[in-house]
């Protein structure tokens, strides 16, 4: 009787979504620009992953994944942090049926959290009635627009009902991150088009973007599948914003990307966005030119990866780990100050960065918003730097007396030891302490590098890399 009264609901909501049509909503504004150079909008992408294609493996699933999920946001409750989930249907359904639609109530636009959508590859049979918790996976048809079609309505028309439930409309969800399958025309699937095919009201223009780049941008969603050139990434008149991922994933990332298992780990996390900070800071203390841009750096994270007996890639709590990032980044970067006044860190969502995006956008009319090289990849002033320690991981913050010089350890894999220091107050002479050698070679920001003995140090306001000179 429940999962037939269910049904109906679900049949009565996707009837509302169409009957709603596609109005546009007004975000309230929850990030205000106080100053010139804005800090790094620090957030998370928390792909909530399918629970199961059966009853029996979903309802046993379901609620360790949400043990997850309500612990990272007493996580956020407690530190501040905002959490970007992306929920895909097998997930939203397991939340619906068990009337926990509230632990979304954060999710919704007034709320401190966002909630957009993730897609793997699942749809609900064709050929029969559609049974709670039931999924064809990883269909031999997938390439096949209705199948493709399919796995977009079945998913999408669960994490709408959560708006729904919510009192909220469900137009509001605008963001996507992810999908397993794809059609060479996304529009229709993202309500780009005038088709209007589709049984949800959505209009999908908030995306994931490239990884490893520091700026939202706009472009064709055709470069998010490896579909165009990487010179094309930008496009002023394309429909969708993306937010990029700039790091790993706490846990383990075997299966995302390139990295393999370097990264799920918070050492790569924390060099990550050590770099891009120093990169900002060159913008900040003016020490290159360009236009503003909107900063933002994030990492992402699962559930699944996220119970109370996970363990990440490094052999620790994956809990623990999210706890240390947390701590680490409210003790050292969310609203702390430059010299220059300015706050270098603070968290924020999707909705707020896309928000931010456009106003920007609006300020700063056909001006580019990245700085990519030709091949896609970030252009970096502190490049570098940022290829001498593209292996290492952070081993700690050197400890210092001295007024405004700070320092940062890194370790390569084979125990070799690399210093990253500067200066915040000018031209700094410092006495070097036993860690730091006394025979040694700086690398500068401009790929030169020179060698020297001593006692004393000269650190300036750029950063330089110090290595033994043996």
């Amino acid at each position: 009787m429940l999962h037939i009264m269910m049904g109906l609901l679900i049949q009565a909501s996707l009837v509302f979504l169409i009957l709603i049509g596609t109005t546009n909503s007004i975000f309230p504004k929850s990030i205000e620009e106080t100053q010139e150079t804005e800090p790094i909008y620090i957030l998370n992408s928390f792909h909530m992953d399918p629970i199961g294609i059966s009853p029996e493996i979903a309802q046993s699933v379901y609620p360790d994944h949400r043990d997850a999920f309500l612990w990272l946001q007493e996580l956020a409750a407690q530190s501040g942090i905002k959490i970007s989930a992306f929920v895909t249907g097998p997930y939203a359904e397991g939340c619906v049926r068990s009337n926990h639609y509230e632990d979304f109530l954060d999710f919704m636009p007034e709320g401190p959290h966002a909630l957009g959508v993730h897609l793997h590859a699942h749809h609900k049979p064709f050929n029969r009635r559609k049974p709670p918790f039931m999924w064809i996976e990883r269909s031999s048809d997938e390439d096949n627009p209705v199948v493709v079609k399919a796995i977009f309505e079945d998913q999408i028309a669960f994490v709408n009902s959560i708006y729904l439930f919510n009192g909220v409309d469900p137009t509001e969800n605008m963001f996507f991150h992810g999908a397993h399958v794809y059609l060479d025309d996304m529009s229709e699937l993202f309500g780009i088009s005038d088709l209007g095919t589709v049984s949800y009201p959505n209009t999908f223009w908030v995306h994931g973007g490239d990884r490893g780049l520091y700026h939202p941008y706009r472009g064709p969603y055709s470069q998010v599948i490896r579909q165009s050139d990487p010179e094309q990434k930008e496009d002023f008149n394309a429909p969708y914003v993306h937010i990029p991922i700039t790091s790993g994933i706490i846990g383990f990332d075997q299966l995302h990307g390139d990295e393999g298992t370097l990264y799920g780990t918070l050492p790569y996390i924390k060099r990550d966005f050590i770099m891009e900070m120093l990169e900002w800071r060159e913008v900040e203390r003016g020490a290159v030119g360009g236009s503003p841009r909107i900063w933002v750096f994030a990492w992402g994270g699962h559930p699944y990866q996220t119970t109370d007996e996970s363990v990440g890639t490094d052999g620790l709590s994956v809990r623990d780990s999210w706890s240390a990032i947390v701590s680490w980044f409210n003790n050292k970067y969310i609203e702390k100050r430059t010299p220059q006044g300015s706050s270098i860190a603070r968290w924020a969502n999707f909705r707020e960065v896309s928000e931010r995006f456009l106003e920007w956008e609006k300020d700063n009319p056909r001006v580019s918003s990245i700085d990519i090289n030709d091949d896609g990849t970030a252009n970096r002033v502190l490049q570098p730097l940022y290829e001498a320690l593209s292996d290492a991981k952070h081993a700690g913050e050197l400890e210092t007396e001295e007024d405004g010089f700070l320092g940062e350890r890194f370790m390569e894999p084979d125990g070799k030891l690399l210093w990253l220091l500067w200066s915040d107050k000018g031209e700094r002479e410092i006495e070097i302490r036993d860690e730091i050698p006394y025979s040694r070679r700086i690398l500068s920001a401009d790929g030169s590098i020179d060698t020297e003995k001593g006692t004393t140090l000269i650190i300036e306001e750029e950063p330089v890399i110090i290595t033994e000179n043996r």
